[in-house]
């Protein structure tokens, strides 16, 4: 799934292997507010929305098992990296 509102990605903590966690948490403010501490893990995605390795938060029961947040350049299928968000033009 694809949240444009959120600054991170998450995967479901079933899915991910012991050897890809870091063993370092980071706070995630929710939808709803609250502040909570999750596991984070590097994980290989490979989605519609982006190719490679990314640092995903590691949730119990997410909406949806992986969640493709906003990711600095991310490479999609077409092999382009998308960086039209990042360019500032001056007039």
């Amino acid at each position: 799934m694809r949240d444009t509102g959120s600054t991170t990605c998450v995967a479901k903590k079933s899915l991910v292997k012991p050897e890809q966690m870091t063993r370092s948490y980071e706070l995630c403010m929710l939808i709803d507010g609250i502040v909570k501490r999750y596991p984070k893990a590097m994980v290989e995605l490979d989605t519609p929305y982006f190719i490679g390795k990314t640092k995903v938060l590691c949730m119990d029961n997410p909406v949806q098992d992986i969640i493709n947040g906003n990711i600095l350049f991310p490479m999609y299928r077409n092999g382009c990296c998308d960086a039209s968000t990042f360019v500032e033009t001056k007039n």
